[in-house]
């Protein structure tokens, strides 16, 4: 539904059709790059939550709030394990 495909790029009609598949599989070729900064980035993010939520547990007073941590953390780390499998399988049907 939210899937946008380049199979609808405008290409000039003067372009042979060589050209305009060229086109297509340069575009395609360009929208999956891993970005090891970002995984780090991610990582340090949950480090930190983590950190906060194991801090909280030791204090009575903060039990709800280490609760939300542990919650957000479990949350988060879904996420990052699914953008890493989706990097997986964007990798395998590129090759």
């Amino acid at each position: 539904m939210f899937i946008t495909s380049t199979a609808h790029k405008r290409v000039p009609s003067s372009a042979s059709q060589s050209e305009q598949v060229k086109t297509l599989n340069d575009t395609s070729d360009k929208a999956f790059t891993f970005n090891i900064k970002r995984l780090l980035v991610a990582a340090g993010l949950l480090i930190i939550l983590l950190a906060f939520a194991i801090g909280t547990a030791f204090f009575e007073q903060l039990a709800q709030i280490h609760t939300m941590l542990l919650h957000a953390f479990e949350l988060i780390l879904g996420m990052v394990a699914g953008l890493l499998g989706g990097e997986v399988i964007a990798k395998s049907e590129k090759s």
